[in-house]
């Protein structure tokens, strides 16, 4: 699985790299330019994204879910609590929301959900292929 973080202050602590499974590979983007290029070219599976305010990580979702194909998981770590802004940043785009710092288990748990996510889209998209295979 590809992990891309990014502007994630700090990158992935030690607790947090305890959450990665044997395999996954994890690449960081300071600024979210250099995410919109990696998305295009590298397809990741997972989007860790932060930012400094709500705002700069809701135009991130935006800007990335415009990428044509990004059906990938985004996962957004804020210092947002307030419920507007969490709805904010799930109807800018985001899958997934946890306030704060990366923590480990709660990266853990939501790395999880968006494996299982992940398997869902591959087998989703197997099937398509064989539908359209047959049909041609």
């Amino acid at each position: 699985m590809t992990i891309l973080l990014c502007a994630v202050p700090g990158g992935l602590g030690a607790a947090s790299i305890e959450a990665l499974s044997p395999g996954d590979v994890v690449s960081t983007a300071p600024e979210l330019s250099e995410a919109l290029r990696l998305v295009a070219i590298a397809c990741p599976t997972i989007i860790v994204v932060g930012g400094s305010t709500v705002q700069v990580v809701a135009d991130s979702c935006r800007q990335l879910r415009a990428i044509d194909g990004c059906r990938d998981a985004i996962i957004v770590a804020a210092g947002a609590d307030r419920p507007e802004d969490v709805q904010n940043l799930l109807e800018a785009g985001a899958d997934d929301f946890f306030a704060g710092a990366l923590d480990g288990g709660q990266l853990r748990s939501r790395l999880l959900v968006a494996r299982r996510r992940a398997a869902e889209l591959a087998r989703h998209r197997a099937t398509e292929r064989a539908l359209r295979e047959l049909s041609e």
